[in-house]
């Protein structure tokens, strides 16, 4: 268990989640399953682990929405879009890269680089991002949207007042989308590459 590899009492743990002993002995118990948690709370509890929100749906094998960490495997070439120009029906690729060839790729897929900071820390400005544009239909995830006339990064969520998509920076936290029909959806992103101490993170 990843809490007594950190020699941490329960207490302790919940403390630096940010939660009560109560409610976190009933996510170790499995009383309140990990998908039941908001994001907010899942990557409190992943810092308090010490593992990124990816690393702990690797550990615990169960979907929490985040793209898997892998490092950077053999490669070939693909057409890379500039974010901004995907609001374009016809945007044509700026050049070709070389792509982490690990897995299988969809069909129908994309490549472009992260523009801004609205989903750090897990996608950093700069950061290579792939996408399926056969997965058009909103679900947990991260997804590639068009919002007038704006290309954008988000995160499809559940909030109070309906869905929305989110960004993960806390600052953006206001400036949420709502998942309306003046929304268009590119694609789900399922891969995400970006240099970090000579690791390649988050897909």
């Amino acid at each position: 268990m990843r809490r007594t590899q950190l020699q941490l009492s329960q207490e302790l743990l919940a403390e630096k989640a940010g939660m009560s002993q109560s409610y976190y002995s009933e996510v170790e118990r499995g009383a309140r399953p990990l998908p039941t948690l908001t994001h907010h709370k899942l990557m409190a509890l992943a810092d308090a682990l010490e593992w990124s929100l990816a690393d702990m749906q690797e550990q615990t094998g169960i979907d929490l929405g985040a793209p898997r960490a892998e490092r950077l495997a053999t490669a070939e070439p693909t057409p890379v879009y500039i974010l901004q120009q995907l609001a374009h029906p016809n945007a044509k690729p700026e050049g070709l890269n070389l792509t982490p060839n690990q897995g299988k790729h969809p069909a129908n897929w994309r490549q472009t680089v992260m523009e801004g900071n609205e989903m750090e820390p897990r996608i950093r400005d700069g950061e290579s991002i792939y996408f399926d544009t056969d997965k058009t239909t909103p679900e947990k995830g991260v997804y590639v949207i068009v919002h007038k006339g704006r290309v954008h990064v988000r995160r499809y969520s559940q909030l109070p007042t309906g869905p929305a998509w989110t960004a993960d920076n806390p600052a953006y936290a206001l400036n949420f989308i709502p998942a309306t029909d003046d929304v268009q959806v590119l694609g789900r992103v399922y891969r995400v590459v970006g240099i970090r101490d000579d690791k390649s993170l988050l897909n």
